[in-house]
């Protein structure tokens, strides 16, 4: 590679990103370049030493770069276990599953018939004696149920890998591991503003720090627009919020099956179906608290207003909606809640009167009423890992 050392040290997953391009393109015009690769992944498992030391200094970095943006975007694992790990038990995993009856040579591969359920055969080794996903999957599950005995397992991954997910699914039935749910629980593909798929392989892609950076960004200027009063250091950690929520609730907000179009305006609009438009009402619901002087003794029968029932009655359906998300693995339904919840509150504020209401029974009871509905959208952005900043 024509690459300067320096270049690659300085910005090691550019850089990888870079020629994983380079390849591809190169791939286009030279067909030979992919039995090569081939031969450099045989290697590689085969223990070849320096294609272990790459490779061991791209997971290094690969893994240096992940734990900056998961700790951005507010999450955290508790084990980080790679394919490699399953490295040596792939002979093995395969000679046990040909020894079993369970799979079968063919044509110089491996595979597993999956006839009985209706699906094409799984290949697990190839001809040139190197494994596939499939093989590092079923060690990796195998692993997982001796070492967590788990009830449920869920695989959080694209549509495209259905099949695959199918089959090992299938294979898990056929060697009689413990009874335990198996999930695939797919997305759509992440789509431009032009509605075309970002691919890698194209040269389409942006990287995830870069996406976050452009969210943050436009973020600040709405906050800045919207409450120019703020000091910097509270209108950056809230453009933070408001920028990663707008990405989280773009992508939660859609059936996970569906594609997800990156529609910068829509995501951060914020008195449209969005993230920031939940935070905004959060923020308007505690503006309120804050203002409110003296306690009193609330008087709930004194809420007969149209739009203070229609706030309770969707208040008291949280706890179903939460019990919908956990069956059916989606997030949809909870943003919609979630947005339903806010558009009621928002006409609330818009009609109502809470700190002007002279009658002190019926003044702290739309207090409480605005108490429970703020803490609500709150938790329910907490599950949705989105945060809730007291003012925008």
């Amino acid at each position: 590679s024509d690459l300067k050392e320096s270049e690659v040290r300085k910005e090691p997953i550019e850089t990888l990103a870079k020629l994983y391009l380079r390849f591809h393109k190169e791939l286009e015009t030279d067909p030979r370049l992919e039995e090569e690769g081939r031969a450099e992944f045989r290697k590689l498992e085969e223990g070849d030493k320096e294609n272990r030391r790459l490779w061991e200094w791209f997971r290094r970095e690969s893994i240096k770069e992940l734990k900056k943006l998961y700790k951005l975007l507010g999450v955290w694992f508790t084990t980080y276990i790679g394919e490699s790990f399953f490295e040596k038990e792939m002979k093995p995993l395969v000679s046990d599953l040909l020894r079993k009856g369970v799979a079968k040579e063919s044509e110089g591969s491996v595979i597993v018939s999956l006839e009985e359920e209706n699906l094409p055969p799984a290949l697990i080794q190839k001809s040139d004696g190197a494994s596939l996903y499939l093989t590092r999957d079923i060690a990796n599950l195998r692993y997982r149920i001796s070492k967590f005995k788990p009830a449920k397992m869920l695989y959080v991954v694209g549509n495209e890998q259905t099949l695959h997910f199918a089959q090992l699914f299938a294979i898990a039935k056929i060697l009689g591991f413990p009874k335990l749910h198996l999930a695939h629980v797919k997305y759509g593909l992440l789509l431009g503003e032009d509605a075309r798929k970002l691919s890698t392989r194209k040269g389409g892609a942006v990287l995830a720090k870069e996406v976050i950076g452009k969210a943050m960004k436009l973020a600040k200027s709405v906050v800045a627009k919207k409450n120019p009063g703020l000091p910097r250091k509270t209108k950056d950690r809230v453009a933070e919020d408001v920028g990663i929520g707008a990405l989280k609730y773009n992508i939660l907000r859609e059936n996970h099956h569906s594609d997800i179009v990156f529609d910068w305006a829509k995501m951060l609009d914020i008195f449209g179906e969005t993230g920031p438009y939940l935070q905004y009402t959060y923020a308007r619901l505690r503006s309120i608290r804050r203002k409110a002087r003296g306690g009193g003794k609330p008087d709930v029968s004194l809420l007969a207003k149209e739009e203070e029932l229609a706030l309770i009655r969707k208040f008291f359906e949280f706890p179903e909606e939460l019990k919908r998300s956990e069956e059916t693995y989606l997030t949809n339904n909870l943003t919609i809640y979630l947005y339903e919840l806010a558009s009621l509150a928002n006409k609330f504020y818009e009609t109502t009167p809470v700190l002007k209401e002279k009658n002190a029974g019926l003044r702290a009871a739309r207090l409480l009423l605005v108490e429970v509905v703020a803490r609500t959208i709150k938790q329910g952005l907490a599950l949705l890992g989105i945060g809730a900043p007291e003012r925008i």
